[in-house]
């Protein structure tokens, strides 16, 4: 099997290849559009700190990392860190963090945004994104190995925890500047590719 020992972390850019499947699955009715509010995926989880602003966050919020709640990585108790010592729970994390601003209105760098992509993903599509990404994306680069860190959910660190081949990893760039063309197989939406630039 393919370890992470033969392949190198990408760490943050793992954040693009999560932004590329979100593209594919609105593009696959998997999912209606980036101003879908993100409570929708999950009609029935109780969730804390519930509030109009909560209710109120996109998929585009966490997409450009304007998610509103108090989720940042300063400092070594920063929750992001709380987060990643997690065995269980990433999602229920951090849609129990408490709101700070309304969504939308100001960016802090935030990858448990992008983990909680991945949940929302599997809550529409019943794949893991790991899984969503090899039937989706990596099979038209003629990505056949990687490793991805998961918790004991299964739930991929779509915030970082990608490894990749270095010649896998150019390939998601190659993609984008191709608008999303891959060997005459439209594998991204262009208008992806192009609002994801801006």
């Amino acid at each position: 099997p393919y370890t992470r020992e033969e392949s190198h972390v990408l760490y943050s850019v793992t954040k693009s290849f999560m932004s590329a499947l979100v593209g594919i699955t609105i593009a696959d009715g998997y999912i209606e559009g980036v101003e879908q509010a993100i409570l929708d995926f999950f009609p029935d989880r109780e969730i804390r700190n519930l509030d109009d602003r909560k209710a109120g966050m996109t998929l585009e919020d966490l997409l450009t990392m304007r998610s509103g709640t108090d989720y940042h990585e300063r400092g070594s108790d920063a929750p992001h860190f709380q987060l990643n010592k997690l065995a269980r729970g990433w999602d229920r994390f951090y849609l129990n963090r408490p709101m700070i601003r309304e969504p939308g209105t100001h960016f802090s760098y935030d990858s448990g945004g992008v983990i909680l992509l991945s949940s929302l993903l599997h809550s529409r599509t019943d794949m893991h994104a790991d899984i969503f990404a090899q039937n989706s994306l990596f099979k038209h680069l003629q990505i056949d190995e990687f490793f991805w860190l998961k918790n004991l959910d299964h739930h991929p660190h779509t915030g970082g925890g990608l490894y990749l081949r270095p010649v896998d990893m150019a390939k998601l760039g190659q993609l984008y500047l191709q608008k999303g063309s891959w060997m005459e197989h439209q594998v991204v939406p262009e208008n992806w590719i192009e609002e994801s630039f801006k």
